[in-house]
């Protein structure tokens, strides 16, 4: 039963390893998704119909890449701190740190450049 749970463990570790190291290659090909569809944008005068498929594909491929980088960052904060899994007493901060980083991602996106008012105006078409 012992020896059944430690390999449970060491295969979950195993997959978090391949995620890790497989997510920089999903946000790649996003990311050239991305850019292709900006180029069609740039390139191409589009009807009001396909602005509207564009922009949903857009988001689609924005909300993939959000959701890679953030189980990227996670992982950096568990591979940081994997050492404190075999003591009992450090994994409860092993957890507080990915809890912190994830509430951290998770935060509400502030413009950087663009003002509130800028984008309202975007938005109404002024």
């Amino acid at each position: 039963m012992i020896v059944d749970e430690v390999k449970k463990i060491i295969l979950k570790l195993n997959e978090l390893d391949d995620l890790y190291e497989d997510l920089p290659k999903q946000l790649s090909e996003v990311d050239t998704k991305i850019c292709d569809i900006l180029h069609l944008i740039e390139s191409n005068n589009l009807k009001t119909n396909e602005c509207y498929r564009i922009i949903r594909e857009l988001k689609k491929q924005r909300m993939k890449r959000r959701q890679i980088k953030n189980n990227y960052t996670i992982l950096q904060v568990f591979n940081t701190h994997i050492n404190k899994l075999p003591l009992e007493e450090n994994r409860s901060f092993l957890l507080n740190e990915i809890n912190k980083k994830n509430k951290e991602i998770n935060s509400e996106y502030k413009n950087r450049i663009y003002t509130s008012e800028e984008i309202d105006n975007i938005l109404k078409g002024v």
